[in-house]
């Protein structure tokens, strides 16, 4: 792998640095904003003066979703911008390019990287009770790869059961993709078996899943597409759901890389199920995004199998985690970081 962990470690404490300075700026501004709004608000009243309480009701509305473009306002603020898209100077933020470890490395370029939507907060249902206590996907002595003679993951037994976290971590190309593409009945196996339980309802968040969006429909287009039976309301509600809101009515074209992976999420969930696969889902989301991520995954009823190298998603879950090395799938005891100092300590 170029570049290796060590590489993706500064990356990634970098990212998550400047998210907690911005996030930390947000918040300065939003108190200096309602200061000011109070300010108004006093001399407007104080004054009789109409045009400042206007002022005051529009900056209430207005604030944390971004600034005030009117040049009143902009004037009053001192020609600064404020919310989450502004950075120390009152420019637009832009976040440098990190490179993202999946199992295709690839660079995700900074401007698709989204502020938080209005509210982070999403909700993820459970599909309803199956009525059984064991395993609902069974991996048997299973073999995933492309070729026989050269297989990416030999031969290995996983179950899965509701309300049960697990994490794969990896080197790219170790077949980390593969597997969940394996365990999704998306790729045959080469030995083995992969069984589901009959009615098990699975979600399966592939690796180029926001790619296999169609970019001409409008986010609900494209769920109704999908569940025809559904009524306007409920698709609606549910993209809501995900933050997904004046979106839902825009073509997927013109989204950006964080409200596309929202819809994709959307889109699979919309009929609850009892099994999540994710691989690699917080790419092009931010940080707020990612921890609303990982709270809607904790609340989660059901279980989880999340391909991931993002430190706060695996916290957040708690998960047992797996490591692809050397064409096995073996436990780590240690989690990610156990897995992060073993990997250092390789490359030396």
């Amino acid at each position: 792998h170029e570049g290796g962990y060590s590489e993706y470690e500064q990356n990634l404490e970098d990212w998550r640095l400047k998210n907690e300075r911005l996030a930390e700026r947000m918040h300065d501004k939003q108190q200096k904003v309602k200061e000011q709004i109070q300010r108004l608000e006093r001399e407007g009243k104080k004054s009789n003066n109409a045009n400042l309480l206007s002022q005051a009701m529009s900056r209430k509305k207005k604030m944390g979703i971004g600034h005030d473009k009117t040049s009143a306002n902009k004037a009053a603020f001192g020609g600064n911008r404020i919310g989450l898209e502004a950075n120390a100077e009152g420019g637009r933020f832009k976040l440098n390019s990190m490179k993202v470890l999946g199992d295709t490395s690839k660079m995700v370029d900074a401007g698709t990287l989204e502020t938080a939507p209005e509210a982070v907060n999403w909700s993820l249902r459970c599909a309803e009770p199956l009525g059984y206590h064991g395993a609902v996907l069974q991996c048997q002595e299973l073999v995933v790869g492309y070729s026989a003679s050269a297989p990416l993951i030999k031969s290995f037994d996983l179950n899965v059961d509701i309300g049960q976290r697990i994490a794969i971590l990896g080197f790219n190309g170790a077949g980390k993709s593969t597997l969940l593409s394996t365990m999704a009945k998306r790729l045959q196996p080469l030995r083995g078996e992969v069984f589901h339980h009959p009615r098990l309802r699975l979600a399966y968040f592939g690796q180029h899943q926001v790619d296999e969006l169609p970019l001409d429909l409008t986010p609900a287009g494209h769920l109704r597409e999908l569940y025809p039976e559904a009524s306007d309301s409920e698709v609606r509600g549910h993209l809501g759901s995900f933050g997904v809101k004046k979106q839902a009515v825009h073509p997927i074209g013109t989204l950006s890389g964080g409200e596309k992976t929202r819809c994709s999420l959307a889109a699979i969930t919309f009929r609850p199920p009892h099994v999540l696969l994710l691989d690699e889902p917080t790419n092009h989301l931010d940080l707020l995004t990612v921890e609303a991520l990982g709270r809607a995954l904790k609340a989660f009823d059901g279980g989880i199998v999340l391909v991931s190298h993002d430190r706060r998603l695996i916290g957040e879950l708690d998960a047992m985690t797996l490591v692809v090395r050397d064409g096995r799938l073996q436990r780590s005891e240690g989690g990610l970081e156990a897995f992060l100092v073993q990997a250092r300590r390789e490359q030396r």
